[in-house]
């Protein structure tokens, strides 16, 4: 049950604080020790995995972690730790106490989307470095500290409460490395009629999708199937938004004032809806599909009135 030297060392040390430390059942995950504990009236439940700290820790280069289980981490909406334990030979045992925060978050979302890029998905076999002199959220505690107390403080970078935490945790989660939109559609229509759509004159207008595809952190992916489905569909339409702001329908009606009435080829930036997103010399929609019909709303940074698909 103890496990390693430094797992029982930590574990004992929790249970002197009053806290539940216990094998986690999906230990598969990569999770040492599951706490469980009350604190200021809020029911916790935290994830450590620990790590003996080989050497002395002013040479010390840190850990590599395998990026599925960082991956898995993420994926946890409860609070992730990593605990490095350093025993001295004076037995003044102190443990490194690092936030799986959203900076190791970004790291591991941007080394997955890399490999995805590269066709590559055995993330078992790539790993993260994590150590603590380097990490950005990291406390140490020994004797006589409150764990507790030092588990709420590096929790606050993501929410100043538990219920907070997950929330902004989970919003991290999906829309970390994609500030400058998701997917890009490339389509033709005919100028004129768009023109009529943004100007309300009509609800929909007839378009071809050429081309789509998903970004994250600037890396290209081959868009989901969602989208792939639009590509050479002849059924394809735009949906007139709720809300148009001048400065749209000037760029609108600018877009060929020599238009033939032939469909010209325009490229799209459609990002998440839930989050505000910006307009880059083109267009960046909201997304995406509904029985083959794109919905989208209008957002610019300073923007104050825009809506959401």
């Amino acid at each position: 049950m103890r496990g390693k030297p430094e797992e029982t060392d930590f574990t004992l040390f929790c249970e002197r604080q009053g806290i539940v430390c216990s094998k986690p059942e999906e230990d598969t995950n990569g999770w040492d020790r599951l706490l469980e504990y009350t604190f200021e009236d809020i029911e916790y439940k935290v994830y450590v995995q620990v790590k003996a700290m080989e050497g002395a820790y002013e040479s010390y280069r840190g850990r590599n972690v395998k990026l599925s289980n960082m991956l898995k981490f993420g994926r946890t909406l409860a609070p992730c730790f990593f605990v490095f334990v350093e025993t001295k030979h004076n037995h003044n045992t102190k443990f490194h106490l690092v936030h799986y925060d959203k900076k190791l978050l970004e790291k591991t979302l941007h080394k997955k989307t890399k490999l995805e890029s590269q066709g590559k998905d055995e993330l078992h076999k790539n790993n993260i470095k994590v150590n603590p002199k380097t990490a950005n959220e990291v406390v140490v505690i020994g004797d006589g500290d409150c764990i507790k107390s030092k588990i709420s403080q590096l929790m606050k970078s993501f929410g100043k409460t538990y219920k907070e935490y997950i929330s902004c945790k989970s919003q991290e989660l999906e829309s970390l490395g994609y500030k400058d939109g998701r997917y890009r559609i490339n389509m033709k229509f005919d100028p004129k009629q768009f023109e009529k759509l943004i100007f309300e004159e009509q609800k929909e207008v007839q378009v071809e999708v050429t081309g789509a595809s998903e970004s994250r952190f600037g890396i290209t992916l081959a868009a989901d199937t969602g989208l792939q489905k639009l590509v050479g569909n002849p059924n394809v339409s735009l949906v007139s938004p709720e809300l148009v702001p001048e400065f749209i329908k000037n760029q609108v009606a600018s877009l060929d004032n020599n238009a033939d009435g032939k469909a010209k080829e325009y490229e799209f930036d459609f990002g998440e809806a839930h989050s505000p997103i910006k307009i880059l010399g083109t267009f960046l929609l909201s997304p995406v599909t509904d029985a083959m019909k794109l919905t989208f709303s209008f957002f610019s940074e300073g923007v104050q009135n825009s809506v959401s698909a």
